[in-house]
C-alpha cells in the first residue's frame, strides 16, 4: 500500500481484509461504487460488489493462479460490462495497433505521466539470480516488475548493474514459455524513428516466437 501511494494512488485498500469492497464504496461519491475495475490478479467476482451501475470490469490476467467463474446474474443486475484484454495476441490479430500503443507509452514516459514500477528493494544480476527472483515473486516479497539484468559479453555483473542504473534501460520477463512471454521495458528514447523501430521489433518478436513454436512442434511430431 505504501508503494502504491508513492506511485500516485490517492487511496489504498487491503484486499486481504474481509469487507474490503465496502471500504472501496465508501471512498466513492454517495457510496455508488467505482466505474472501472482493472484486474490483473483474479478478483473480478469480489470487485463486482463495489462496481457502480453501468460500470466496466477489465480482465487483464490471473496472477493469483485461479481462473474465476462469475455469476452472470450480477452482470445483468448492475448493467456492467466485462471485457478481456490479451495484449500478447495483438501482434497476431491487430498488428497495426502495436505501434500506436508503444508510441503512446513513450509519449507518457517522456512527459513524466508514466512511471515504471520496477522492483528496487533487491537487485538481481546474472542468470544465476533467476531462482531468487522467482522466489521473490512467488513469496509476494516484490512489487512491480522483477528485473533480472543479464551481463553482456565482456561485462561483469557489477558493470551490468552500474550501467543499468546510469542508462535507465531495463528489460524484464515476468513469465516463461512461448505462450506467456511478456516484455516490460523502461527506456529513454527521444527520436520518433527509434520509438517506431522498437515497437516494430517487438511485433516481429512475437511473430517469430509463434513460428518457432510451430517448427518445434513439427520436429517433435
Amino acid at each position: 500500500m505504501r508503494v502504491a501511494r508513492e506511485f500516485g494512488a490517492e487511496f489504498a485498500v487491503d484486499y486481504r481484509k474481509e469487507g474490503w469492497p465496502e471500504e472501496v464504496k465508501k471512498l466513492t461519491p454517495k457510496g455508488r461504487g467505482v466505474d472501472i475495475v482493472y484486474d490483473p490478479v483474479g478478483l473480478v467476482a469480489q470487485s463486482m460488489k463495489c462496481t457502480a451501475w453501468n460500470g466496466r470490469l477489465l480482465v487483464i490476467g490471473f496472477a493469483a493462479g485461479e481462473i474465476e467463474k462469475m455469476a452472470t446474474n450480477r452482470i445483468l443486475l448492475k448493467n456492467v460490462s466485462v471485457m478481456g484484454l490479451h495484449w500478447g495476441m495483438y501482434a497476431k490479430e491487430e498488428p497495426e495497433t502495436v505501434e500506436k500503443v508503444w508510441d503512446g507509452l513513450f509519449e507518457l514516459m517522456e512527459s513524466g505521466k508514466f512511471k515504471g514500477t520496477c522492483f528496487t528493494d533487491e537487485e538481481f544480476v546474472g542468470l544465476e539470480r533467476v531462482p531468487a527472483a522467482l522466489k521473490a515473486l512467488g513469496g509476494r516479497e516484490s512489487w512491480g516488475k522483477v528485473v533480472v539484468k543479464v551481463p553482456q559479453e565482456g561485462q561483469t555483473t557489477q558493470q551490468t548493474a552500474a550501467k543499468s542504473k546510469e542508462s535507465g534501460i531495463a528489460a524484464a520477463t515476468s513469465n516463461f514459455g512461448l505462450q506467456k512471454l511478456e516484455h516490460s521495458i523502461v527506456a529513454r528514447l527521444s527520436e520518433q524513428t527509434e520509438r517506431r523501430l522498437l515497437a516494430l521489433a517487438f511485433s516481429s518478436l512475437f511473430e517469430d516466437l509463434a513460428r518457432w513454436k510451430t517448427r518445434i512442434g513439427r520436429v517433435k511430431g
